[in-house]
């Protein structure tokens, strides 16, 4: 188990949808530029839809950063769907909280998928 200065990075699950969606309103928020959709557009979408965006895929997965219990950063990986480009992926949709600057020295990866 993590101390509360470690922060967790693991698959969201289901049970994540209604932190990843204020995570996302607050990404909105803080960098409207940066971010897709507008922030009423996201607002807009249920939990269930949350729940769908992070379910993981065979080529998709939504990581989240955890404090403690507070989802405090998140990013997306997406691998390529051809075969011959399996081996690729790209980062998208990454965000921390400015509230909480990760350290490198305080990550925990988890040791199983």
């Amino acid at each position: 188990m993590a101390d509360r200065d470690t922060i967790v990075i693991r698959p969201l699950a289901e049970g994540d949808a209604a932190a990843f969606k204020a995570l996302r309103l607050q990404a909105i928020q803080d960098a409207p530029s940066a971010v897709q959709p507008t922030h009423e557009e996201e607002a807009a979408h249920t939990l269930e839809d949350m729940r769908r965006r992070i379910r993981a895929t065979g080529h998709e997965v939504v990581f989240g950063a955890f404090l403690g219990d507070a989802l405090v950063g998140v990013t997306g990986l997406r691998r390529f769907v051809p075969v011959q480009a399996a081996h690729k992926a790209v980062l998208w949709g990454v965000f921390v909280d400015p509230a909480h600057p990760v350290s490198y020295t305080h990550l925990t990866l988890p040791t199983k998928a």
